[in-house]
């Protein structure tokens, strides 16, 4: 076997071995939740997609809403796939559709990852995604959990009003004392709301002032902290 054989030989093992280190990279940021995943491409090409930021918040709710799973699935079946592409204007034939996937699922596991769609949306490649700086620091990852919180006491809320406007809806005393109970419940401070979300805000501010966030990160959980900001009660600091 001569030198240059080998030169050759091991030139392709080096390249099947990235490209094998690039698919396992891309594998786990399509294994992250939806939300991640837009992250995970903002942080990759800010400075190419920021200005369309808010077309991947609305991304990130279409596959929660689609996805059974919600904000915890990280992919769409072919037939939930199908019909985010439709929402999303495709007006193509169901064979069309089924082709598109196919040039979208870049792993080719017969599902459709956020990440994959993005990647085929602006024309990126896996070993190009995977390359490309991510981060992360304490400051982050407290405001990430500070956000975390206020959205669970926020689910918590829903999750009670729900039960109850359930109740009320039906006849008797039951309901009558549960259209009472939701009331009561709808007129009550919301303690726990309420300091979840001035820590939400501390922590977001704290992350913004500290620097080296990067800068997909920081636009999404200030863009989480504005919705969370809505259910804050009227008068209240």
């Amino acid at each position: 076997i001569n030198a240059e054989y080998m030169g050759k030989l091991f030139a392709s093992w080096k390249a099947f071995s990235t490209i094998i280190m690039a698919m396992s990279q891309f594998n786990a940021a399509c294994a992250l939740p939806h939300a991640k995943q837009a992250q995970f491409f903002l942080n990759a090409y800010w400075s190419e997609v920021q200005s369309e930021s808010e077309k991947f918040w609305g991304f990130v709710e279409l596959m929660k809403e689609l996805d059974p799973r919600k904000e915890a699935g990280c992919d769409l079946d072919e037939f939930q796939s199908h019909r985010f592409l439709e929402r999303l204007g495709s007006t193509m034939t169901v064979i069309e559709l089924r082709q598109r996937l196919r040039d979208i699922d870049l792993n080719h596991d017969g599902r459709m990852a956020l990440v994959e769609f993005l990647c085929h949306r602006f024309g990126k490649t896996v070993e190009d995604l995977v390359s490309r700086p991510q981060g992360t620091n304490a400051a982050l990852e407290q405001a990430q959990a500070a956000l975390a919180a206020a959205e669970g006491e926020i689910r918590k809320i829903q999750d009670k009003k729900a039960e109850l406007r359930a109740l009320a809806a039906g006849e008797g005393v039951r309901a009558r004392a549960a259209a009472n109970e939701l009331a009561q419940f709808e007129s009550r401070d919301q303690i726990d709301l309420n300091r979840a979300l001035i820590t939400a805000e501390a922590l977001v501010r704290a992350a913004r002032n500290q620097g080296g966030v990067p800068h997909g990160n920081m636009w999404w959980i200030e863009r989480e902290l504005m919705e969370i900001q809505k259910y804050k009660p009227r008068g209240k600091a």
